[in-house]
C-alpha cells in the first residue's frame, strides 16, 4: 500500500508518526526546502497531549513547553471577565495543556521519521483514476492509493479533488511574535487574552524568558498603517 502525506506541518508530521507506530509505509512530501524554524507560539489541548502521549512524544513536549494552569480572558487593563481552569481535565486525563514554540514542536514531530520525509516537493496536481496521480512542480509524477492532504488552508488536494471550502475573511489583521524578556511569576502557567474595544491582545510563556504574543484588530475600525504600540496604549502598562 502506498501512502503519501502531502504537507510537513504537524498535521502531517502527527499522522506520519501514527503510521511509522504501526509499521505501515508512507511518505511526506513537503513544498520547503527543509522542516526549519517557522512561526511563533502555539498551545496543545489536553486531547492533543492525550494524541502524543499515545505516540510516546508527551514528555518531549512537556520538557520543551511550559505548562498552562488556565485560561483567562481579562479587559485591557488585565481585570478578569473569565478563567477556565485546564488543571482538573489534566488531572482526570493525566496530561498537561501546554504552550510551545512551533518550531519546537516540528522538530519533535520531525526528527523520529526524517527518512520519510521529501523536501521540496510542492504539489502541482492531484488526479484521482484507478489510484492518485500526483504531479510535482519538479515535473516528477507518482501514483499513490491514498493520499492525505496536511497542506493547510489553501489546500490544493482539498481543492481539486473535494473542489469545496471557500477562505472565509475575518475582517480581522493579527501580528504574532516572539519575545526575550524576564517573565513575571504571576504570568508563568496562565495564558491571557486581553480583550478592548475592536482589538484583543494575548501571551503565554513558552520557556524560561521566552514569552508569545499576538495582536489583533477589526478592519473596521482600523487601518493599513497601523502602530501598534499606539493603538493599544490603553491597555495594561505590560503590554
Amino acid at each position: 500500500m502506498s501512502i503519501s502525506i502531502i504537507g510537513g506541518g504537524i498535521g502531517g508530521l502527527t499522522l506520519g508518526n501514527f503510521l511509522k507506530q504501526h509499521n505501515i509505509d508512507f511518505k511526506i512530501y513537503e513544498s520547503a526546502p527543509e522542516i526549519k524554524a517557522v512561526g511563533a507560539g502555539i498551545a496543545m489541548a489536553g486531547n492533543a497531549m492525550q494524541i502524543f502521549d499515545k505516540l510516546g512524544l508527551k514528555e518531549k513536549i512537556e520538557k520543551a513547553g511550559t505548562k498552562m494552569h488556565a485560561l483567562i480572558i481579562t479587559d485591557e487593563n488585565l481585570k478578569t471577565i473569565s478563567k477556565t481552569d485546564v488543571m482538573k481535565l489534566g488531572n482526570k486525563y493525566k496530561v498537561c495543556n501546554i504552550a510551545i514554540h512551533r518550531a519546537d514542536l516540528q522538530k519533535i514531530l520531525s526528527e523520529n521519521i526524517s527518512e520519510h520525509i521529501i523536501p521540496n516537493k510542492r504539489l502541482s496536481t492531484i488526479e484521482k483514476k484507478e489510484n492518485y496521480h500526483l504531479t510535482f512542480e519538479d515535473k516528477t509524477e507518482i501514483e499513490s492509493e491514498i493520499v492525505f492532504g496536511a497542506d493547510g488552508v489553501k489546500s490544493l488536494v482539498r481543492n481539486q479533488i473535494l473542489k469545496s471550502g471557500e477562505i472565509r475573511n475575518a475582517g480581522q489583521k493579527c501580528w504574532r511574535g516572539i519575545l526575550q524578556t524576564e517573565i513575571p511569576e504571576k504570568y508563568s502557567h496562565n495564558a491571557y487574552e486581553m480583550w478592548g474595544k475592536g482589538k484583543r491582545f494575548g501571551f503565554v510563556k513558552l520557556s524560561e524568558n521566552i514569552l508569545y504574543w499576538y495582536a489583533l484588530v477589526n478592519e473596521k475600525f482600523y487601518y493599513d498603517d497601523i502602530d501598534l504600540l499606539e493603538t493599544f496604549r490603553e491597555f495594561h502598562p505590560d503590554i
